[in-house]
């Protein structure tokens, strides 16, 4: 439906940056708004730029001639069919990634698919899925590895098959993942090899589109296990270890070099260069306190450029002061400080570059830098909507714990008071939580707790990651323990540091973040006046029994490790154990089609409360699943949320 994207664009294309302030409160719809675009590709010539646009129950492709901006093509799949990734496999030729909504699922999932058409909309073909009508489809998920630019008609993707037990689709990490070229016009399919072992993992190609690495986590501890086969030796993996890095992820590789991730001294994950034979390393970026980040690499993707870290807001190293291309980025991130450049593609003859530019206050806004021309062109807003200047500064903090360990995140105040002192506090905790951590770029919900008066606190307590691998270990089985202690000590420190007003906090999160919401409530009942839980988990024994994380080996090894096996450890840890010490009201919020944490954890929450006459308030919506996807149900699970803080500490 050319139509419905047509419509969509002209809104999308036309929005300048930096946009002036006006007096208009900023709506609540706005921070519910997902952004315009999903994904973006620069085509190898620069000539083209393709879009997904998200719009009501679909999302399409655009392809867009970059000079003029004017649509070439555009195509949708449907209703409840959604297109999540794009890449570039020759000048011309484009290939997607196909999600649906399974069930009665309103966000989109992988449906294992992919998809190839020229840019002008054209030999649209079905690679691989369900919808190749062919007698035996693959089931499973794919992805693209290697685009093969050189080679127009073929690509390398990585297959692995779906594990459709109990009519959900799942990756099979009870199965070896596979590398195999494609036809990119005829979908035909020529395995190249299998994955040294089972489990998680990723192969990663040299610049000669050979695949020569995979990097798996065989068992639940985190811990990278990376193999490496030779031209000479096609069906040999050999382990890959280097003398004082662990966890070994390669990035990229050469003939006469590669590039990779690893934990050194410290045990943050540092960049490294190698030989050849990935025998010896040198540091190219590393810091004792945080992890590496995001990598920029080169025009034709050999060697990293620019390395990313964030200790609070984001620094970014040049790696590569010797190439131009390293030279560029480092003047345009110059150019755009305070926020964040992060590259999207280059056109193979490294003359044009597609970047994003994001941070605190802006969403993301993207450009396009012409070498010749010497300029960086404004494309796009990715929420168009949004103006910059109304939202709030998100402070980097830091604060030492109670057993000494130092802990940072974001305080976010609210933009247009005066006062900056005792005021009413949301405390945020993220979910996850073992590796994730909260961001110092824009985000919704600390951005609209601020725009209606509330300090907004987010803590990224042991376990969260990017402070290294020490850091994530140190909450290894410490969902209600330590983790929780991280989060009552920062709540503590933003009252010692005047921000917050101590009768006038709430905690509110979701998944991890509501069973950790309630938990704080549960062991500190007179710290918070209420909690809201959104897509929690309550009852760790039913969880580790009906969620979708233990449906697999790999899954039940996680959260037997990381969370808790035996049904003491695990009741110990449940807030449902102790509803008899809650003190604050709650607010439950819930999909009924969570498979994640899964409605059931809401419902017995809400009888066990009501059997203790405990006050409370019910939100929830059908065809939804682990956090709410309609533009609707976001809108008026905001309007819940602000009217039951302001019921219990409103301005």
């Amino acid at each position: 439906m050319k139509s419905l994207l047509l419509l969509s664009l002209s809104a999308l294309l036309w929005t300048s940056p930096l946009l002036a302030a006006d007096t208009a409160p900023v709506s609540i719809e706005n921070f519910a708004k997902l952004p315009d675009v999903r994904a973006l590709a620069l085509s190898p010539t620069g000539e083209y730029l393709a879009a997904s646009v998200p719009r009501g129950n679909r999302t399409g492709i655009i392809v867009l001639r970059i000079d003029k901006m004017d649509v070439v093509s555009a195509r949708d799949f449907g209703p409840d069919t959604h297109v999540l990734g794009l890449q570039w496999v020759s000048d011309t030729r484009l290939m997607g990634e196909i999600g649906e909504n399974f069930g009665s699922l309103e966000q989109p999932s992988s449906a294992g698919e992919l998809f190839a058409i020229d840019a002008d909309g054209t030999t649209f073909t079905y690679l691989i899925g369900f919808r190749t009508r062919r007698r035996d489809p693959f089931r499973g998920a794919a992805g693209l590895l290697d685009s093969l630019t050189q080679d127009k008609d073929s690509a390398v993707i990585v297959t692995r098959p779906f594990d459709v037990s109990d009519r959900t689709y799942r990756p099979g990490y009870d199965k070896r993942a596979s590398a195999e070229t494609i036809n990119v016009v005829s979908g035909r399919r020529d395995k190249i090899v299998d994955a040294p072992e089972k489990g998680p993992g990723s192969f990663v190609t040299d610049s000669d589109g050979f695949v020569r690495f995979f990097s798996g986590l065989g068992d639940s501890s985190l811990s990278a296990q990376t193999y490496q086969r030779l031209p000479a030796e096609p069906g040999r993996w050999s382990p890959v270890s280097l003398a004082g890095v662990d966890n070994i992820e390669p990035i990229s590789a050469t003939s006469g070099a590669a590039f990779v991730r690893g934990q050194g001294e410290h045990s943050t994950t540092c960049l490294y260069e190698t030989d050849a034979a990935v025998s010896n390393a040198s540091v190219l970026a590393c810091r004792e306190d945080v992890d590496l980040g995001f990598v920029a690499m080169s025009s034709d993707g050999s060697r990293p450029i620019r390395a990313y870290f964030q200790p609070g807001r984001f620094v970014s190293v040049n790696v590569a002061p010797d190439s131009s291309e390293g030279r560029l980025l480092e003047a345009l991130q110059k150019r755009f400080e305070p926020n964040v450049l992060l590259p999207q593609g280059w056109s193979k003859d490294g003359n044009r570059l597609l970047f994003t530019v994001a941070g605190d206050k802006v969403p993301g806004e993207v450009f396009l830098f012409d070498r010749k021309e010497k300029r960086a062109r404004f494309l796009l807003s990715s929420r168009r909507w949004i103006d910059h200047t109304k939202m709030a500064e998100r402070k980097p903090i830091e604060y030492a714990a109670r057993d000494g360990l130092t802990i940072r995140g974001y305080l976010t105040l609210p933009p247009s008071s005066t006062k900056q002192k005792r005021l009413p506090l949301v405390v945020l905790p993220h979910g996850g939580p073992i590796g994730v951590r909260d961001s110092w770029l824009w985000e919704p919900d600390a951005q609209l707790l601020a725009s209606r008066g509330y300090a907004v606190l987010q803590v990224n307590f042991r376990g969260s990651g990017g402070y290294g691998g020490e850091f994530i270990e140190a909450g290894r089985k410490q969902w209600g323990q330590a983790m929780i202690d991280d989060i009552v000590d920062g709540t503590r420190w933003a009252i010692e540091q005047g921000y917050a007003d101590a009768k006038r906090m709430c905690i509110y999160g979701a998944s991890y973040g509501g069973y950790a919401s309630l938990m704080s409530a549960v062991r500190q009942p007179d710290l918070f006046r209420c909690v809201v839980g959104y897509v929690g988990v309550y009852d760790l024994e039913t969880m580790a029994k009906n969620t979708d994380i233990t449906q697999s080996s790999y899954g039940r090894e996680f959260f037997d490790d990381y969370i808790g096996k035996s049904a003491e450890e695990l009741r110990s840890q449940s807030p449902m154990m102790r509803l008899a010490e809650l003190k604050a009201p709650m607010l439950i919020v819930h999909g009924e089609e969570d498979k994640r944490a899964p409605f059931s954890e809401a419902e017995a929450l809400r009888a066990a409360l009501d059997q203790k006459n405990h006050p409370y308030e019910w939100m929830t919506r059908e065809k939804e699943g682990h956090g709410f996807y309609a533009l609707d149900n976001r809108v008026a699970f905001y309007e819940t949320l602000l009217a039951f803080l302001g019921k219990h500490i409103g301005n």
